[in-house]
């Protein structure tokens, strides 16, 4: 239960404050809300053990906090990590994390991912979209570095097969502008999905201190 005084919680305190403690006695559980906002009755329900508030939106807030906040969990025991997993992990480290690398680490770690396909050359576009299904999102495969391309070798919601060739050759072009000895891995074609925004965190390990991250916000898929 919520009650709310008005000007009398200002002006006349101990006859607003009165029948309130008179009510705290009872079993059932309630807040005060006090518009305007006057500091003595405030004061007065405050040092009876009153939840009161100034405001009717921060009393809401904090009843709907009470009410609806879901009992605590135990949290689970953390398994031992897949031999799939483990492989991943492996193979990142040794040839190099590129998206393809990374994104079987979380495969195998359980986390949902978009569909995808890695190819070795731009002839095989239209197979792997037919494969992933339109529409699709075009990135080169390369291992993730500060130097990396990103909008270079990118290209989103491609419509179908022959959409996705076309932007694969121009990828190949603007890359060899961008950084004419950069050796390409391929190609990865990833399903392009529309939802709700999403947090992308990457780090790195800075030799001379704390790790470094940054982050972006995405869409699943796409840029915002």
């Amino acid at each position: 239960m919520i009650f709310v005084v008005g000007s009398s919680a200002q002006f006349n305190p101990e006859l607003a404050v009165e029948p309130l403690l008179r009510f705290a006695r009872t079993a059932k559980p309630f807040a005060v809300s006090l518009t305007p906002a006057a500091e003595k009755s405030l004061g007065l329900l405050t040092a009876a053990g009153v939840p009161a508030f100034r405001h009717p939106e921060s009393c809401s807030e904090a009843m709907a906090v009470c009410l609806l906040r879901p009992a605590p969990q135990l949290v689970p025991a953390l398994a031992e990590p897949s031999c799939a997993a483990l492989d991943a992990l492996e193979a990142g480290r040794v040839s190099g994390f590129d998206e393809r690398r990374a994104a079987d680490l979380f495969a195998a770690l359980g986390v949902p991912m978009a569909k995808s396909m890695a190819i070795p050359d731009a002839k095989r576009v239209v197979a792997a979209v037919a494969e992933v299904g339109a529409p699709v999102v075009l990135k080169i495969c390369r291992p993730i570095s500060r130097t990396r391309p990103r909008r270079a070798g990118v290209a989103l919601g491609l419509p179908d097969g022959q959409a996705a060739a076309v932007a694969a050759r121009e990828i190949e072009k603007r890359v060899k502008a961008y950084a004419p000895h950069a050796k390409l891995d391929g190609f990865l074609i990833q399903k392009w999905s529309r939802g709700l925004a999403e947090v992308i965190l990457g780090f790195r390990r800075d030799p001379g201190g704390p790790h470094r991250h940054r982050w972006s916000r995405r869409c699943a898929g796409r840029d915002l």
